[in-house]
């Protein structure tokens, strides 16, 4: 008999893009699963349309609940989840039907518990970006390689293309404090107890990229989050008192996130309203240590030296001229 696998699916305003992610999910070719869907005070039909899915479908269970944010939406959700397995779903995003299947039986042919897919990322105008389809499958069995992985990004930092073992993350739920990465402290948390993680290149998630969605290339304040989640990890990694290798690679990553902070922030001038934020950033950069200057890739090498010697300001914002004139 099929395991009951439960799928969260937090939900705010996507009342055009809601029907496309249920049917994904009813008509999955695994059976056995339930389907939480939290309503996250959306102000649009979609809460209506929750409910009439809920009559339709005997698998379908409603939460209902003030605007308090996707992760408070998620918790509720692991809250009631009933299922031996987890996976997590965007309301306006879409699986394909054979996704759970093919995860579940990969979890269990080689007793992992994440099994991690790839993903389709699809734009507005139908354009998308995958990569390879070849389903090959690719096993990490140490906490050492399964860090070096996340922190080489070979494992993404997103919930929805993973199935998780519900019994790996009974004790782990979202940071409700931040409102962005918070995918990637849950899964770096998940990651700390998996003796076992599986990725498939098969292309199990389709992940649609709308025009309102976080681009992360125009600064905004709250972007600053992404900085703490990042000094969150690398704090809980000297906790955990890793080994010297995850160690720079967590530094590497806060050296990674900061560039790219400074560098939002002078193409949105935000570096004049927020000159504070910025000259903290500009001198972590330039205390990057060697070793982890040396992990960098070529790029951002130039990048740091660039700050260290007080030359990108004007080197970017003239780049952003001769670009924008083009």
């Amino acid at each position: 008999m099929e395991e009951l696998v439960s799928v969260i699916v937090p939900i705010y305003n996507v009342e055009n893009f809601l029907d496309r992610c249920i049917d994904s999910i009813e008509y999955q070719t695994y059976r056995n699963i339930e389907v939480i869907l939290v309503n996250d005070g959306s102000t649009d039909k979609s809460g209506e349309m929750c409910n009439s899915y809920e009559k339709k479908y005997k698998n379908i269970r409603v939460i209902h609940k003030k605007n308090e944010g996707v992760s408070k939406a998620r918790n509720i959700g692991l809250k009631n989840a009933n299922g031996k397995y987890i996976l997590f779903v965007d309301g306006d995003d879409t699986l394909q039907l054979d996704m759970i299947q093919k995860l579940i039986t990969i979890m269990k042919e080689n007793k992992a518990q994440i099994v991690q897919c790839s993903y389709k990322t699809i734009y507005e105008d139908g354009n998308y970006i995958q990569k390879s389809n070849n389903e090959k499958v690719y096993t990490y069995s140490s906490k050492d390689e399964i860090l070096k992985k996340f922190f080489d990004k070979k494992i993404t930092i997103s919930v929805w293309n993973k199935i998780f073992e519900k019994s790996l993350i009974d004790n782990i739920y979202f940071n409700e404090n931040v409102s962005h990465y918070e995918d990637k402290l849950f899964v770096y948390y998940a990651l700390l107890n998996c003796k076992k993680l599986v990725h498939t290149n098969y292309l199990g998630y389709n992940y649609f990229k709308r025009k309102n969605s976080a681009s992360y290339s125009t600064f905004k304040y709250s972007y600053l989050e992404i900085r703490e989640v990042d000094e969150m990890i690398l704090n809980n990694v000297k906790l955990n008192n890793f080994n010297k290798k995850i160690f720079d690679l967590a530094e590497k990553n806060v050296v990674e996130t900061d560039l790219e902070l400074a560098k939002m922030m002078i193409k949105s001038k935000a570096n004049e309203k927020y000159l504070k934020e910025y000259n903290l950033i500009i001198r972590e950069i330039k205390r990057t240590p060697m070793i982890v200057f040396l992990k960098l890739k070529i790029k951002k090498k130039f990048e740091v030296l660039l700050f260290k010697f007080k030359f990108f300001q004007a080197l970017y914002k003239k780049a952003l001229c001769i670009k924008n004139r083009l």
